[in-house]
């Protein structure tokens, strides 16, 4: 329910943004591994990212793409956890979402033709059939 999901305390929302974060950072490490390796190292910088995963693989094995990861997680997991903690408790409590205008209350305004609305004339009719001619 959204009137429950705005009372989380701090706690449980630096908590769920840990394990978010958690999971982002395993599944986009390989690809920040690889990019670093690529500007790091003279060899690799031709490289596209599978070829130093492949090689990544080849020499340490699967756990070779996660190497370094633990650091940046303590970096960025635990940052992202205390600023949506502190966000929580400081910042003003989220406004409730208006409901929804009841159906038939708002008229669609008409659509006009072409940009700009039709017109009769019969004059401007013949010009632009005698344009379109050519």
């Amino acid at each position: 329910d959204y009137e429950d999901a705005r009372d989380h305390g701090p706690a449980t929302i630096g908590a769920v943004t840990a394990i978010s974060k958690t999971l982002a950072t395993l599944a986009t490490y390989p690809l920040i591994r690889a990019k670093v390796l690529q500007q790091t190292s003279d060899l690799k910088k031709e490289m596209s990212p599978i070829a130093i995963w492949r090689e990544i693989i080849k020499e340490e094995g699967t756990v070779g793409l996660y190497r370094g990861v633990l650091a940046m997680s303590y970096k960025t997991v635990l940052w992202n956890a205390l600023m949506m903690m502190v966000k929580t408790s400081v910042g003003p409590k989220r406004t409730i979402t208006p409901p929804a205008s009841p159906m038939g209350s708002c008229r669609v305004p008409a659509i006009p033709t072409m940009g700009r609305d039709a017109f009769l004339d019969p004059l401007a009719a013949e010009k632009l059939d005698e344009i379109l001619e050519y």
